[in-house]
């Protein structure tokens, strides 16, 4: 066993900061988000430099640490702050637990240590006082002991937990841009702009038959035999919404019908009609 501060790490807090609202402040990430997958960070505050080393900011690779709240709650939780978090201010409810240049652990050990249900949590949260609205304090987070293992061992966890951790940023990111891509979308939709959601079909024309086992999706198919029990007779003519990979085909049927049928079918009970040029 070895303490956070034997393993080099570094645990504070920021300042105490007001949270005034401001269109062009700076996103606060608060002490529920970073447990959630892809947070909404559309709270914007003034920016300051809230009594903190790092203006109130938070880098990847560091750990983030719920320290208020009910202990049976997401107090005591800890998250990794990776590149999603790159510009927000997180909240001063969240320790910030940074490796130092004399570090023995890698962050990503350090988080399943401390997450650990049996070696991890329940020691962390022992650390709570307080009756009304329990907090966890730095410092005794720093004496809190930590399990170590062989190198290889602590450096195989580790690199799980890291490449997790970013794996999930990453989709988060993606996820935020596309968000973001949908919502000028529709601003230009309801501002009138049709021409960016103008789509053309091709017009097909019935000519001569091709092989259906050349069909992609979307092609016009006859059927070659008739299915009597949902009204389909043959020549009915359909197409195809999905082509699997071992063979066959779902088709969409709907001329002369009360409901569209779809058909599983194989290559031999349709077949084909071409598009003329």
């Amino acid at each position: 066993m070895i303490s956070v501060a034997e393993a080099g790490f570094d645990v504070w807090l920021p300042g105490r900061f007001k949270r005034i609202p401001a269109e062009d402040g700076v996103s606060l990430l608060d002490s529920s988000s970073v447990f959630e997958i892809n947070p909404d960070s559309g709270r914007r505050i003034a920016d300051g430099n809230f009594g903190d080393r790092n203006k109130g900011r938070v880098q990847p690779g560091w750990l983030l640490m719920a320290r208020s709240g009910q202990i049976y709650g997401i107090n005591g939780n800890v998250a990794f702050s990776t590149i999603a978090y790159d510009g927000l201010v997180a909240s001063d409810d969240l320790l910030r637990i940074a490796p130092t240049a004399s570090a023995t652990m890698r962050s990503g050990y350090l988080y399943i240590a401390l997450s650990h249900p049996a070696l991890g949590r329940p020691l962390v949260k022992s650390l709570a006082y307080g009756s009304s609205i329990p907090h966890i304090d730095g410092e005794d987070l720093l004496g809190l002991e930590i399990v170590r293992l062989s190198k290889d061992e602590e450096n195989t966890i580790a690199d799980l937990a890291e490449e997790s951790a970013a794996d999930r940023a990453r989709a988060d990111v993606l996820e935020r841009e596309l968000a973001e891509d949908a919502g000028k979308l529709i601003e230009k939709f309801l501002a009138g702009d049709m021409v960016s959601f103008v789509t053309t079909m091709p017009i097909i024309q019935q000519t001569e038959l091709v092989s259906p086992t050349a069909l992609p999706e979307h092609s016009r198919v006859r059927l070659l035999r008739a299915m009597p029990k949902v009204d389909l007779t043959k020549g009915a003519e359909g197409t195809i919404v999905h082509v699997y990979e071992e063979g066959g085909y779902e088709v969409e049927f709907l001329s002369g019908l009360t409901r569209p049928v779809v058909l599983t079918l194989e290559a031999d009970e349709i077949e084909g009609l071409m598009a003329n040029a």
